[in-house]
């Protein structure tokens, strides 16, 4: 969970032990809004983990989703694109990766949702939630 990232879940595989990459699913907050309500946007992407301690963090990560659905009124336009726009997140965190079982994470960092005829949000990013090491 996040604060433009609503919520998202992946699935990752530790390739070293300093990188690590995971493809997820994930809602966002585009922007425009109806009735005084944001619209989102849900899409399918990845996520790229590089470990190394620096002060409180031990992670960076750069995520990419692509949005294949946003609450935008697309009918009325005469056409449905299959891509609707881009979400982009760099993020510094502290993550448990040599624990098996479930252990908490977070993450700050910044984000940009740039979905096809909504306005540009550039918003900072906090994260938290859960991951399941086997």
């Amino acid at each position: 969970m996040g604060i433009l990232e609503v919520l998202s879940i992946g699935i990752g595989y530790q390739i070293s032990k300093n990188t690590a990459i995971s493809i997820k699913g994930s809602g966002t907050w585009i922007g425009s809004s109806a009735l005084g309500f944001p619209s989102s946007g849900m899409g399918l992407g990845f996520k790229l983990s590089y470990y190394k301690p620096i002060l409180f963090f031990n992670n960076f990560s750069f995520e990419y989703i692509s949005y294949l659905s946003t609450t935008l009124d697309w009918v009325h336009r005469g056409y449905k694109p299959l891509f609707k726009g881009s979400y982009f997140d760099f993020n510094l965190g502290k993550e448990t990766i040599d624990e098996c079982g479930f252990n908490f994470f977070w993450a700050i960092g910044f984000c940009i949702s740039a979905a096809k005829e909504a306005h540009i949000l550039y918003f900072p990013s906090l994260k938290i939630g859960l991951n399941f090491n086997i």
